[in-house]
């Protein structure tokens, strides 16, 4: 799962600052903050607050939840993030930003029909809403529906030009199109906004491979592994791409009777 919280520091403090009370406002800055240095137990702490403080606003309590809801997911305990995105929005129905997360929940879980609706009500509270565009065109790739994918991926790239998991999920849509120029145009745009992107770095050392760019592949998978130890597909790949390379150079210089064998496209794990 590659669904990253990266743009939801800032979009969570411009949404909740219109909305609550001066104190609130510190606590969730504060708790906010808390999540971006990696520190949930604080990041919760400061949620509370938010959520039990005197005279709060539904809202605000919703916000809140969010807040708790995302450290919550950050730590691998989906049950008390989902309990929290799901009061989120008893609160406020009109959240969006919590039927996104929660749909990034259910569709961990492969519950692909209820995080699609999820997206979708999302994106129809906030039309602009970059992430469920993103998040909904992802799970449209899952379902192999190309054509969809590539509209609400294009749309949040619209909304925000600096969105590389769309660019990423753009790269591969035409990768598994078989159009591998259009795939590395745009996974080489995602890796120029975000270098350390693994599953970008995946899909281009993958459309390298298919494009017989051995050398090219290989630096891609080496990355992947030294970002991402034990990455057993990569492990994996790592190796079919050196011997596919060393039997390219073989041929190349005469010493490799026949033609080339080199692995289909479903050698590699997608």
């Amino acid at each position: 799962m590659s669904f990253a919280f990266r743009f939801v520091f800032v979009l969570l403090m411009m949404l909740f600052a219109t909305s609550v009370f001066a104190s609130q406002k510190s606590d969730f800055k504060e708790g906010v903050a808390a999540m971006k240095g990696g520190d949930y137990h604080q990041c919760i702490q400061y949620a509370n607050k938010v959520i039990n403080a005197f005279g709060s606003s539904s809202n605000s309590e919703s916000f809140g939840y969010l807040l708790r809801g995302v450290c919550y997911y950050k730590q691998n305990q989906d049950d008390q993030a989902l309990s929290d995105y799901n009061e989120s929005i008893r609160l406020n129905p009109n959240n969006a930003e919590s039927y996104t997360h929660r749909g990034v929940i259910w569709m961990k879980r492969g519950d692909l029909e209820q995080a699609y609706d999820d997206f979708t009500k999302s994106i129809q509270i906030k039309p602009k809403g970059h992430m469920a565009y993103n998040n909904r065109g992802q799970l449209l790739i899952r379902q192999g529906k190309l054509g969809q994918a590539l509209g609400d991926l294009t749309t949040a790239i619209r909304y925000n030009p600096k969105n590389y998991m769309a660019y990423t999920g753009v790269g591969i849509v035409w990768y598994l199109r078989g159009d591998y120029d259009q795939a590395l145009k745009n996974l080489n745009i995602a890796l120029g906004l975000a270098p350390n992107y693994v599953h970008a770095l995946t899909y281009r050392y993958r459309t390298y491979w298919e494009m017989d760019q051995y050398k090219k592949a290989l630096d891609d998978c080496t990355m992947v592994l030294k970002l991402n130890p034990g990455n057993k597909e990569a492990e994996e790949d790592q190796m079919k791409i050196e011997t596919g390379w060393h039997r390219h150079q073989e041929k190349k210089t005469g010493r490799l009777d026949g033609l080339l064998l080199r692995p289909s496209k479903s050698a590699l794990a997608c």
